[in-house]
């Protein structure tokens, strides 16, 4: 800035006389103003946190980018309210140098990223995919959990018929000594042996 800048600035006129200090119209500037400048630095932090908490995130320093894009427009809503008192036009022009750099730069980074992603499979077809195999798993599970229980259930009637089958056979067994205890008792008596034992009990 050359050294007769600084006393030309003393001839500049704040910004609030372009208003005739009429307290509405400064009101409006200043309270829109001040909503988003306050807009604008709520939105780099919420960046920053998801950055920081989101975990492993492609782009990253994107976020950077934008967070620090969004904070210089806020800055210069900021210095659009203090322009209402303060006629630093050259520090404000400055620091919308700053904002346009960081502006332009967002700008140049922000394209080829965005090329990159949309040639990239679609993040929410992906998901879509991952739901429908999710939900192939769980029918697949289902079944399966469905064939355990009827081995279960069939397991438990073959145990069951098992067990009768062993009654029957122990049944047998009795019948079968009863029947020789019988004919042990006609032989001794002199009669013929009322039963004819040349079946052999089975055992199971």
């Amino acid at each position: 800035m050359p050294s007769s800048s600084f006393e030309t600035l003393k001839g500049l006129m704040p910004h609030g006389m372009c208003f005739s200090w009429d307290p509405f119209l400064l009101g409006l500037h200043v309270i829109s103003d001040s909503l988003i400048a306050i807009s604008y630095f709520s939105i780099p932090l919420a960046l920053l946190y998801f950055s920081k908490h989101g975990g492993k995130l492609p782009f990253k320093y994107l976020l950077g980018l934008f967070s620090a894009f969004i904070f210089a427009c806020g800055m210069t809503h900021i210095f659009n309210i203090w322009t209402v008192w303060n006629p630093d036009y050259y520090l404000e022009g400055f620091l919308k140098i700053y904002t346009a750099g960081v502006s332009l730069l967002t700008a140049v980074v922000l394209w080829p990223v965005v090329f990159k992603i949309i040639s990239t499979p679609n993040l929410f077809a992906l998901l879509d995919s991952n739901r429908h195999l999710q939900q192939e798993i769980d029918k697949r599970r289902a079944v399966e959990q469905n064939l355990r229980n009827q081995a279960d259930d069939l397991k438990e009637v073959n145990d069951e018929l098992l067990q009768i089958n062993r009654h029957m056979c122990g049944r047998e067994l009795r019948i079968l000594e009863l029947k020789q205890e019988i004919n042990r008792l006609s032989q001794s008596f002199g009669r013929p042996s009322p039963y004819g034992l040349d079946e052999q009990p089975t055992q199971s």
